[in-house]
């Protein structure tokens, strides 16, 4: 009797439970994958076709058998388009779109295991909108908005940065109004750059539009406002004085292999090339002082890391009223990126990973700096946007108008005595 093993009752019951529940999502995913005409969205495709190729592996099912137990005519070609072994490029197998030629292989799967359709739709459509949980994902990724936003609201309330950025704005107003030609965060009027008829033309036209300071922080250029168009450099000086934190470097690996030539796509050395590029950033991270950070924000980079480094940073929104979380980073062709942090829009970034002391999700990454150190970065980079020059130069000569008034009150009276 000693020798007897003594289950708890609760883990027997959430385990028929799990078991329960993963029928049931896979009843959906099955359901879902078999539609005659469901077309997969490219990236999706790409997820089928690595967990197809995973499960074909698992089963020890060669491409051939499996062409074969699924009756396609074109035998091994289009298990080629459907499978995705793991470095593969999907862009050289052109994988298939329609949802019922995975379906097709999944049968011939389960005919050769002897296991449920089910059970393997719920395995092979995991993370795709095939699958019941995808939604799951999505709200994950609503939560982490939600709780980034939360933080947002608490420091703006804390640091009253919403009123910092409007005086910012403010004072950048009167320096164009005095002839001035400074645009943070945007990059500057350069009196070199211009004839001196234009660039009076170019002051008068900013100073205007500064009328209204919710265009600010905002590119003008284009028929819907944009966040600004900066260069590593521009964005550099916007970043000393923004509230922000410092996630890593961003590494994409669509755009990376997409910059391969055709012999290293999907090849041992575009692997190789690929990960020694992250071996690269993970060298690069692990060379800043992040105790200085807190000092020197963007200063800790040098101007080779600031390529491809990826910050959050808090930003007064289109209107002026909320200050809202967003991601920005810099490719040396385009400048600046800006994403707000939403769950729409970062669910588009699945392939993109951040490069700190380890390879992450960007949503991966967001969530554990949340758990980290965030907010305290958050908190002294936000201390220095209340020392931005602007508001120097703006008090100093407030404070010397002040002295004028009062000199010429001290001569008035002296001159009726």
């Amino acid at each position: 009797m000693s020798n007897v093993i003594r289950l708890n009752p609760r883990i027997i019951r959430r385990a028929a439970l799990e078991q329960k529940q993963v029928a049931r999502y896979g009843v959906t995913a099955w359901a879902a994958l078999s539609k005659q005409h469901r077309k997969i969205p490219a990236l999706e495709r790409e997820r089928l076709a690595k967990q197809i190729e995973k499960e074909l592996g698992a089963a020890g099912i060669s491409h051939a058998k499996a062409a074969d137990l699924a009756g396609f005519t074109d035998g091994g070609k289009a298990v080629y388009r459907l499978t995705l072994p793991e470095g593969a490029s999907p862009a050289t197998r052109r994988l298939r779109a329609h949802a019922r030629d995975y379906a097709r292989l999944l049968q011939a799967i389960a005919q050769s295991t002897g296991e449920s359709l089910q059970a393997l739709a719920h395995r092979v459509c995991l993370g795709t909108s095939l699958h019941p949980r995808f939604r799951d994902g999505v709200s994950e990724i609503e939560s982490l908005e939600a709780k980034l936003q939360e933080m947002a609201d608490e420091l703006n309330d804390r640091l009253d940065l919403m009123a910092t950025f409007r005086a910012i704005a403010q004072a950048r107003r009167e320096q164009f109004d005095r002839g001035g030609w400074k645009r943070w965060p945007m990059f500057d009027l350069d009196p070199e750059e211009y004839a001196e008829c234009e660039m009076e033309r170019l002051v008068q036209a900013e100073s205007a539009r500064l009328a209204d300071l919710s265009n600010a922080y905002y590119d003008p250029h284009f028929e819907a406002r944009s966040f600004p168009h900066l260069t590593e450099v521009d964005l550099f000086g916007a970043l000393e004085y923004l509230p922000c934190a410092f996630l890593g470097f961003r590494f994409d690996r669509l755009e990376f292999r997409a910059r391969e030539t055709a012999a290293d796509v999907g090849s041992k050395r575009g692997r190789a090339l690929e990960e020694d590029f992250r071996k690269s950033l993970l060298a690069a991270y692990a060379e800043i002082d992040m105790s200085d950070w807190s000092s020197f924000g963007p200063k800790a980079l040098n101007e080779a890391e600031l390529h491809r480094g990826t910050w959050l940073v808090l930003y007064p929104d289109r209107d002026l009223q909320a200050i809202v979380p967003v991601l920005t980073s810099c490719e040396q062709e385009w400048g600046a990126t800006w994403i707000p942090v939403q769950a729409e829009r970062l669910l588009r970034l699945r392939d993109v990973e951040i490069i700190s002391h380890r390879s992450a999700s960007i949503e991966e990454r967001i969530a554990e700096s949340i758990n980290d150190n965030l907010y305290e970065l958050l908190t002294s980079s936000g201390k220095r946007l209340r020392r931005h020059p602007y508001l120097a130069s703006s008090r100093h000569l407030r404070s010397l108008a002040r002295r004028f008034r009062a000199g010429d009150s001290m001569e008035e009276s002296a001159s009726h005595e």
